[in-house]
């Protein structure tokens, strides 16, 4: 009997020492998360382009997106972890510039105006019109950890995108003009030379790096490339046509949950 118990406790301790190793490498890991996230971005491009009646460089006009001054970005995201390395993302972007600049000469702007007397030389108006920028989008994509169970972990992403871009203009020239009674009795109203609204498929491939304070908790610092294709027959000349290109970069918070074990 003593020898049977013997051989039993011999068998439960080698069965006791082979579970140690994987009960050691069994982990909990947070397999969701909600990050948020603002920053700023700013619009990229060639400034002008030639029009077709154009000779010389002084007939160059002004593309609409490369000239807007940089502005605010936030996104929203949901992140599902596959493993400890690779992560699926569906995120919803934000963005927008509430101003248009392109420097003709000195400190005057491109959307400046000024109207004087043509008798006195008095300035009887000035002043500039507004053009805003707006993009919203829906894209899914993936991310990737390079390090494994780091405090700072480095990654890289990417996400396929559904934009909705929108341009608000605001002809204060035409405004002034009819206040001072400068217009025609058979004046239409203000134009607007300006793309108002596209919708395309844009990609938003970018790197970064996380701080987990804890398994639940963490921040983040992005810098991403934005793209998006914008269709020719959104603008008013065909000249006009570019699409969307900027840089965006963004701070955020990460909220984990869902904490289920990985042998």
């Amino acid at each position: 009997m003593v020898i049977e118990n013997i051989t039993m406790c011999k068998k439960f301790l080698i069965l006791f020492v082979l579970i140690i190793p994987l009960a050691a490498s069994a982990q909990f890991q947070q397999r969701a998360s909600l990050n948020l996230s603002a920053g700023f971005f700013k619009t990229l491009g060639e400034k002008t382009y030639m029009p077709d009646w154009g000779t010389s460089d002084s007939d160059r006009e002004k593309f609409q997106m490369p000239n807007y001054r940089p502005g605010f970005s936030s996104a929203l995201s949901f992140q599902y972890n596959i493993n400890r390395r690779f992560s699926l993302l569906a995120e919803m972007g934000y963005m927008h510039s509430s101003s248009w600049e392109y420097i003709q000469y000195e400190d005057v702007n491109y959307l400046d105006w000024e109207f004087y007397d043509t008798i006195t030389d008095e300035l009887l108006a000035a002043g500039s019109d507004e053009l805003t920028l707006t993009s919203m989008g829906f894209g899914l994509g993936v991310k990737y950890y390079l390090f494994q169970g780091k405090k700072i972990s480095p990654f890289f992403f990417t996400t396929l995108n559904y934009n909705l871009t929108t341009a608000d203009f605001t002809n204060n020239r035409w405004q002034a003009q009819h206040d001072l009674g400068f217009l025609e009795p058979d004046d239409s109203g203000p134009d607007n030379p300006w793309l108002e609204k596209n919708t395309g498929i844009g990609i938003n491939p970018g790197m970064g790096a996380e701080y987990n304070f804890s398994d639940r908790i963490g921040v983040f610092l992005n810098c991403s490339y934005q793209f998006v294709s914008m269709k020719k027959e959104n603008f008013k000349t065909p000249e006009q046509h570019e699409n969307f290109h900027a840089i965006n970069i963004r701070g955020g918070i990460k909220f984990s949950f869902w904490k289920s074990k990985e042998l």
